[in-house]
């Protein structure tokens, strides 16, 4: 239920962020829905969000692309876990 009802309030957040055409806080809205669905267990899902964020701050040259960059990486970093 929860995870529903997060990824409600993000669609929601998303056509505001197209409404105002900010393709950062769209970047950042689709990447926090892929989270919601890497937390429900939908991995498909949340890849497909965070490619989606990827491309979108990657065209407006965003430092952010790096982080969403990571969620697509299944490697881990040297030293993690």
């Amino acid at each position: 239920m929860f995870g529903s009802k997060s990824s409600d309030h993000y669609d929601r957040g998303l056509r505001l962020a197209r409404a105002l055409a900010d393709p950062v806080i769209e970047a950042q809205l689709t990447t926090h829905l892929g989270d919601t669905y890497e937390a429900m267990g939908d991995h498909a899902s949340a890849r497909e969000r965070w490619q989606q964020a990827y491309k979108i701050l990657t065209d407006v040259g965003h430092p952010q692309a790096a982080d969403v960059s990571r969620r697509l990486d299944p490697t881990p970093s040297p030293g993690g876990s």
